[in-house]
């Protein structure tokens, strides 16, 4: 796959990992802190409504595309202001280009 046209790259991400704390009573407490910001390509895939025990949903999902230099995993996020999308899988794309995709979710209420 060809290197993303130009202006393509311009949205702003904040990288995050997830950190586990114990909680005291056996289980854990999940946060999540900053790692890196990079600039991604985003392209929107799907958008899917769905209800649940907690009324009716939307589950939006996109793929990005990051520098290949990323250090991203699955079960990680990326942070767009207030927006935060789970990534779901990480693809190498194509060997060439230096890249890698993020398959991630987003869920609305």
């Amino acid at each position: 796959m060809r290197a993303p046209p130009l202006g393509a790259m311009r949205h702003r991400l904040t990288i995050e990992s997830p950190k586990d704390t114990a909680d005291g009573f056996g289980g854990f407490i999940r946060s999540f802190e900053a790692r890196a910001i990079v600039f991604a390509a985003m392209e929107h895939v799907k958008m899917q409504q769905y209800a649940d025990a907690f009324g009716e949903r939307v589950e939006i999902t996109y793929l990005m595309r990051l520098r290949s230099s990323a250090n991203v995993a699955a079960g990680w996020r990326l942070r767009k202001g207030a927006r935060r999308f789970d990534i779901i899988a990480v693809l190498p794309d194509d060997q060439a280009s230096g890249f890698i995709l993020c398959h991630c979710r987003v869920l609305a209420p």
